[in-house]
C-alpha cells in the first residue's frame, strides 16, 4: 500500500512545510513518521493525517514519510 501525499510549503524564513497524508483508498492516516533525511528535524501525523515541518534548512531537502504497513517515499523539494 502507498501514500498519496498533500503538502504546501510556506516560503518564509524558516521555511515550513504542512500537509496531510492519505492512503490509496482515501483515508488520512494517523502515526506516519514524517522527517528531514540527514536532520532532527520530524513529527508524526496526527488522527487526520496533518503535520508540520517547521524551521527547515534552506536548499534542497528529501522528506520521509514512513509508516508500518506502508512503502516508504521519499519527496525531494528545493527550499
Amino acid at each position: 500500500m502507498i501514500f498519496f501525499l498533500e503538502y504546501w510549503l510556506i516560503a518564509q524564513n524558516p521555511a515550513r512545510i504542512v500537509g496531510r497524508v492519505r492512503s490509496e483508498s482515501g483515508q488520512y492516516i494517523e502515526f506516519v513518521s514524517v522527517y528531514i533525511a540527514s536532520t532532527t528535524i520530524g513529527t508524526s501525523t496526527d488522527q487526520n493525517g496533518s503535520y508540520q515541518l517547521d524551521n527547515l534548512p534552506s536548499g534542497q531537502i528529501k522528506i520521509v514519510f514512513q509508516c508500518v504497513g506502508f512503502q516508504k517515499q521519499m519527496v525531494e523539494k528545493i527550499i
